[in-house]
């Protein structure tokens, strides 16, 4: 089940921090969006995960797999805090304070996830492209 693929890439190789996923599961030319991103493509998303987070000092917490809202996605819930590559270059290396995500993944007709949508939170709150922007300038802890 792809579902038990992504759990297992997230919670044995932080994929959301690493960019190291099983790309069996995957359309070549699947979407991501998320409140800062419209990406089309598997290569192009995981070079850009690569290249986000520094793994060595941020951390995924995943708190959930679940089936829905519609018969051909499930949606997962987890944590995410941590330091951007980005901060390397910055004297003051800011840090990304605990943000909670939730990803709709959608399979197509061959049941290989063909769309991921995120929603990022932090206290409840949605957070914008805005909101991320300066976290990734300024940090937010």
């Amino acid at each position: 089940e792809v579902a038990a693929v992504v759990e297992d890439d997230l919670r044995e190789r932080s994929y959301w921090l690493t960019g190291d996923l099983d790309s069996s599961v995957w359309s070549d030319d699947c979407r991501f969006k998320n409140p800062l991103t419209d990406v089309r493509g598997l290569r192009r998303y995981v070079t850009s995960i690569k290249n986000l987070f520094d793994p060595s000092v941020s951390s995924l917490r995943v708190d959930g797999v679940r089936v829905g809202p519609a018969q051909n996605q499930f949606v997962v819930r987890g944590e995410v805090q941590g330091v951007l590559q980005l901060s390397r270059a910055l004297p003051w290396h800011p840090e990304v304070a605990p943000y909670q995500v939730e990803a709709t993944y959608t399979l197509n007709k061959e049941g290989l996830i063909e769309l991921y949508e995120e929603t990022v939170r932090r206290d409840g709150a949605v957070l914008t492209a805005s909101d991320i922007l300066i976290d990734t300038i300024v940090g937010s802890k």
